[in-house]
């Protein structure tokens, strides 16, 4: 099996991006797989290179890149060596996941987490938007002659 058409390598990470199919998983996974068949390409790829998947263990991303499959950057561990490594990871603009950083999730979404740099970041966003459109509709109000409540303006 040659998976060299099925890649392409990424020069800054080292990665070796997966260019086919790719899987989705699920609504809590958050990265994307590539699947070759019924089988996902890195283990395809760990095999491959590296030889059969001990017993009992399966293939982490060491890079966090769920489309990598640099036999490099694969890693075959125990299934809570790999959520061990998966909770203690980053969010995906990098900010570590743990202590005040971290804002566990309830409810419906009881387990997921949420980087509160992230969440602070596009709360921010949202209400320079909230606030530019604001001052537009005042702005076109005053040219219309209108108070902010859309009464006209004595005076």
């Amino acid at each position: 099996m040659n998976l060299e058409p099925y890649y392409i390598p990424e020069p800054n990470s080292g990665c070796w991006l997966w260019l086919g199919p790719i899987l989705h998983a699920g609504t809590r996974r958050q990265k994307p797989y590539g699947r070759l068949g019924r089988e996902l390409a890195h283990r395809l790829s760990f095999i491959f290179f590296k030889g059969p998947i001990p017993d009992g263990l399966e293939v982490d991303h060491i890079c966090n890149n769920g489309l990598c499959i640099n036999p490099d950057h694969l890693q075959a561990i125990t299934h809570a060596e790999n959520i061990r490594r998966a909770l203690s990871a980053t969010c995906i603009r990098g900010h570590t996941l743990s202590g005040d950083n971290l804002i566990p999730m309830t409810g419906k979404r009881a387990g997921e987490r949420r980087c509160r740099t992230c969440y602070q970041l596009r709360r921010s966003r949202l209400q320079d938007k909230y606030n530019a459109t604001k001052r537009e509709k005042h702005r076109r109000m005053r040219e219309m002659g209108l108070n902010s409540r859309g009464k006209p303006r004595i005076g």
